[in-house]
């Protein structure tokens, strides 16, 4: 029992760490901005980008990046690729991470989503119905032991369809739901 508490004790310390450390970075204006006139609050859309890249992390923007612009505001490219910008219409949501790997001259996109823990912290809802027990416990007011029934109520029901279907789970309340539903998106 004692480990399991010392264990929790050590994620959870982790995860305020980590909170701390990008709070630190958006309040000392680490986000590189676009425009010399623009600054962080101006930036509504967060996409993580990793991989081959010169600077890797989280940038802020205006409005949804295309890769052209991602990769721009990340750095560059670590490798010569013949071909870098052939989805260079797409555009990335807030959220997004991107993971941009090199092979034999070709770039490679692999789309998903940011951690939750940098969600929360940018103010960017998570998802309910596709987050992890463990990225839900990022949510102020969720534990382990909430996160987890919220997964198996989840896979039970095939997926919520309102925020106030959480009302059902243990622990969960008309407070804490007002409380965390800025957090959660379905």
């Amino acid at each position: 029992m004692m480990r399991k508490k010392k264990t929790n004790d050590f994620t959870a310390g982790g995860l305020l760490l980590l909170l701390l450390l990008i709070t630190a970075q958006f309040v000392l204006g680490s986000f590189v901005s676009d425009a010399p006139n623009r600054s962080a609050h101006d930036e509504t859309f967060f996409v993580q980008v990793s991989g081959d890249i010169r600077s890797p992390g989280v940038y802020g923007f205006r409005d949804p990046p295309d890769l052209q612009r991602l990769i721009k505001r990340a750095g560059g490219l670590r490798a010569e690729i013949h071909d870098p910008m052939h989805e260079n219409s797409a555009r990335f949501p807030s959220g997004s991470k991107i993971d941009l790997r090199s092979d034999t001259g070709m770039l490679h996109i692999d789309r998903g989503e940011m951690q939750a823990a940098y969600k929360v912290t940018l103010g960017i809802p998570i998802s309910l119905n596709g987050e992890t027990a463990e990225g839900l416990t990022v949510v102020p007011g969720f534990g382990p032991g909430i996160a987890g029934t919220i997964v198996r109520e989840r896979d039970k029901k095939g997926g919520f369809k309102r925020l106030d279907e959480l009302l059902s789970i243990p622990g969960i309340g008309p407070n804490l739901l007002r409380k965390v539903s800025r957090y959660l998106a379905l």
